[in-house]
């Protein structure tokens, strides 16, 4: 199992550069960010480990769905959320892409897994994995063609999610962008590895990754009472 801590959508927030707007596609090689992903992640969890033991796993979340507009920009259309059908702790993290084809009719690719089936607004749908299901009362407002949903599958706690991001960012930022960008990029990139050296002292110092937030971050909507999802921190280090 591959261990996915935060989301592609995660470091586009935190590198718009990362991806364009204009041509709907990621400036890097998903599977280049997707091997970054993986390292930072065991990367955290082996530095947690001494704290938290080998497994810190805890029952599948979905996190909250993302519009990216295609033909219907403007429209004030939205999914009210995304049902996880089957708790799993062994299941790796995962990011699906929900494209309209017109009005009515979508199909579902997973970053990872690939095609997920195709449904349409009328019916409840789900994918091929047996993990996710779109209600079909969630939809709201109107659609078109190319307009997308993201959202994600996730089995760790969401604070980690912050600290993937932020050391993920960290990495590209370090490696892909400075040459090109320095008096812009460089000092983000410091900034992030500093928030996310804060962010372990405070999970470490306060013994829990349990942390919660106060307001929104990122995607940071409650799911059925749980914690938020999509923490932000401060200059301080702490949670927003």
């Amino acid at each position: 199992m591959r261990n996915f801590l935060c989301t592609l959508y995660d470091i586009e927030t935190k590198i718009p550069e990362l991806y364009s707007k204009e041509n709907d596609t990621y400036t890097e090689p998903i599977g280049q960010i997707l091997n970054e992903i993986e390292a930072q992640s065991a990367y955290i969890l082996n530095r947690l480990e001494p704290y938290f033991g080998t497994d810190i796993t805890v029952n599948g979340y979905v996190t909250y769905p993302i519009t990216r507009r295609g033909n219907s920009k403007g429209n004030s259309s939205y999914l009210r959320g995304i049902s996880l059908i089957a708790d799993s702790t062994t299941k790796e993290a995962e990011t699906y892409v929900l494209e309209f084809l017109d009005s009515t009719n979508f199909e579902v690719k997973a970053i990872s897994l690939g095609a997920q089936g195709s449904g349409s607004r009328g019916a409840d749908f789900s994918t091929n994995d047996g993990f996710i299901r779109v209600k079909a009362i969630d939809w709201e407002g109107s659609f078109m063609n190319e307009d997308k949903i993201i959202f994600s599958f996730q089995n760790y706690e969401p604070v980690l999610r912050t600290l993937c991001s932020y050391l993920v960012a960290n990495s590209f930022i370090s490696s892909r962008y400075v040459s090109e960008q320095a008096n812009t990029m460089a000092p983000l990139g410091a900034d992030y590895f500093s928030l996310a050296e804060k962010l372990f002292d405070k999970i470490i110092t306060e013994g829990t990754l349990k942390l919660t937030g106060t307001k929104e971050g990122y995607g940071g909507y409650p799911q059925s009472g749980e914690t938020w999802l999509g923490y932000d921190v401060d200059e301080k280090g702490f949670l927003q």
